[in-house]
């Protein structure tokens, strides 16, 4: 994880219900079965969040799981709003704001 500078990642199992952190990681000696926790519904945005909303919940929270009919099919972060697809869309809030 330290490698690809990821903080959170799946657990690799059918259907994905768990996740490990790389602080978890780092600070155990464990496997990654043993530092692994259950993805909650709080930490789970549905696929059709408005990209608007999913911002909003980004300020509380560094990622979230995004969920698919009750599975689990992706992962977003804070660091993703550096992408330009949300560049885009930011700016085009702050515009139709003036």
């Amino acid at each position: 994880m330290a490698k690809y500078r990821f903080d959170v990642a799946p657990v690799n199992s059918v259907p994905v219900d768990r996740y490990v952190t790389r602080e978890a990681l780092e600070a155990s000696s464990a496997n990654v079965i043993d530092v692994a926790k259950p993805i909650d519904e709080e930490s789970t945005l549905k696929e059709t969040t408005p990209l608007a909303s999913a911002l909003e919940k980004l300020a509380d929270r560094e990622y979230y799981f995004v969920q698919h009919r009750h599975h689990v099919t992706g992962l977003v972060t804070r660091a993703d709003l550096a992408k330009p697809v949300v560049s885009l869309f930011a700016l085009g809030l702050v515009l139709s704001l003036e």
